[in-house]
């Protein structure tokens, strides 16, 4: 992996990263990236902890 940490204004952290990844772990396609990451509302009725987080 590569990284840098840059400070904004006021002070605030921020870092780019760069991260090597094997190849049989590398994201190759849209069906890949949506294998890992989702975004979804809670239902209040499931997950009532997680949707008053929300």
């Amino acid at each position: 992996y590569v990284y840098t940490i840059e400070f904004q204004k006021r002070g605030l952290p921020h870092m780019h990263l760069l991260i090597f990844l094997r190849r049989e772990f590398k994201i190759r396609n849209p069906r890949d990236v949506d294998s890992i990451i989702r975004a979804y509302w809670p239902d209040p009725d499931n997950e009532p902890e997680l949707f008053s987080v929300i």
